[in-house]
């Protein structure tokens, strides 16, 4: 049995009673429906699930934020660990400069996010999220995209990398197109280049990753293969919607 790691998740040679118990838990109801039915609108398009697997020859697919989950699945089910093949991209290391000093509580975010992969941050509005992820940065040494969603937040984050890097970002969005060791990108720019952006980042920074449900973040972020990924938000829950 197979469990590669990729921008998503394939299970290969499972077990058929094991799929259709992972394909029952990446199986949601929707909010939209719900909230339709609940004050009288017509339903009629709204699917009243949302399954988030794909189903094939190859196996099973689905995101990977459940890859934990789906392992410890499959070893209460079989009794046996699947063999992990991780595809994920890293790039050859570059050094950073962190030029600036963390605050205690900024230490203690990144410490965390640094144990793990993958991750979200949660923290109030103007608390130093923006710098914290520069540390994290400079720290894996990996090239990175920072994917946010306007003009204004790409040129706030072109000045905080300048100020707390020393260096020129790369910008991808209003008019500019240009990969530098860290590039901020415009999610509707970026989602324009998908077939050539992935293989330059070993990490992707999503600003507001809150807005991911939707469905041009879930297209875009779904389709890196980087081994990193980090979310940053101040109200990564809410109600009705899924991260």
């Amino acid at each position: 049995m197979k469990f590669i790691v990729s921008n998503k998740i394939c299970v290969r040679g499972a077990p058929a009673g094991v799929i259709e118990i992972l394909k029952d838990h990446l199986t949601m109801p929707n909010p939209a429906f719900a909230e339709a039915k609940k004050r009288g609108r017509w339903t009629g398009k709204i699917e009243k699930v949302l399954r988030f697997y794909t189903q094939n020859a190859d196996g099973l697919s689905f995101p990977r934020g459940y890859a934990r989950q789906a392992v410890e699945l499959i070893e209460k089910h079989t009794g046996k660990r699947p063999h992990i093949i991780d595809q994920r991209r890293t790039c050859p290391p570059i050094d950073f400069t962190f030029q600036g000093e963390l605050r205690d509580y900024q230490q203690e975010a990144v410490k965390g996010i640094l144990a793990r992969d993958f991750g979200v941050m949660e923290s109030a509005t103007g608390s130093g999220k923006t710098i914290a992820a520069l540390h994290v940065v400079v720290t894996r040494r990996q090239p990175t995209l920072i994917l946010c969603h306007s003009k204004e937040l790409l040129y706030q984050w072109r000045n905080r990398i300048m100020s707390f890097l020393g260096m020129d970002a790369g910008l991808i969005g209003d008019g500019h197109y240009e990969i530098r060791p860290v590039t901020v990108g415009i999610v509707n720019t970026v989602r324009k280049h998908l077939d050539e952006l992935p293989q330059h980042f070993g990490q992707i920074v999503i600003d507001e990753t809150h807005r991911t449900p939707c469905s041009m973040f879930t297209e875009v972020v779904s389709f890196f293969d980087c081994k990193y990924q980090l979310g940053l938000s101040a109200t990564p829950f809410r109600p009705g919607y899924f991260i």
